[in-house]
């Protein structure tokens, strides 16, 4: 049976990573007034746990939550999905997100996706599910049978694959093989700030 009514799995470590000072803050404040409504709430560093306890966390919470990602910006979310937006569903158990650009790339909003537009809003949300569990399920087992269908690494590996052969046969044209004479001629290409790099400079160590 379920343990949680509404759970989050993942790094809250702040201190360690400073970009995730956000995603620590706001689920704290959303557990404090949910705790205070009588919910059963499970905040959880994921690090140490085996894939067998992320998994029964997942299936035996009713909502799981979804706040932030290591890609964001202190200005700005990033438009794509973190890997527990896929995760979640996999395992059968119920998202609800942080609204994602991206996220009707992958997933049918309201029939295989739930999403939250502020913390004030993830507290409208939780109400909402919690209160209609039958809907909850409907879309949890829509967005497992989505994931299952189109979303796994098989199917992120034949992408790569198709998008590589796609790639050599277009060099093999006269407009391929005129673009690489174009970056041969403009030299080194600048590369983007890097991970470490990034985690430097919010440390104050840049």
């Amino acid at each position: 049976g379920y343990r949680w009514d509404v759970s989050f799995l993942g790094n809250l470590d702040a201190a360690g990573h400073p970009e995730h000072r956000d995603r620590v803050e706001t689920l704290a404040a959303l557990a404090a007034t949910l705790q205070a409504e009588g919910a059963a709430v499970l905040l959880r560093d994921s690090r140490g746990l085996d894939a067998a306890a992320q998994v029964e966390i997942v299936q035996r919470s009713r909502v799981n939550l979804s706040v932030g990602a290591a890609c964001d910006l202190a200005d700005r979310r990033s438009a794509g999905l973190p890997e527990r937006c896929f995760g979640i569903p996999a395992c059968g158990g119920f998202l609800l997100s942080d609204r994602r650009e991206h996220a009707a790339l992958s997933f049918t909003p309201g029939l295989e996706w739930a999403d939250f537009a502020d913390p004030q809003d993830a507290l409208v949300q939780i109400r909402r599910w919690l209160a209609d569990f039958g809907a909850l399920r409907l879309l949890a087992e829509a967005a497992h049978r989505r994931v299952l269908r189109e979303h796994t690494y098989a199917h992120r590996v034949d992408t790569l694959l198709d998008a590589a052969r796609e790639w050599r046969a277009y060099l093999w044209t006269g407009r391929g093989f005129v673009g690489l004479l174009v970056l041969w001629r403009l030299g080194p290409v600048a590369i983007p700030e890097t991970w470490e790099d990034r985690r430097r400079r919010l440390r104050g160590e840049a």
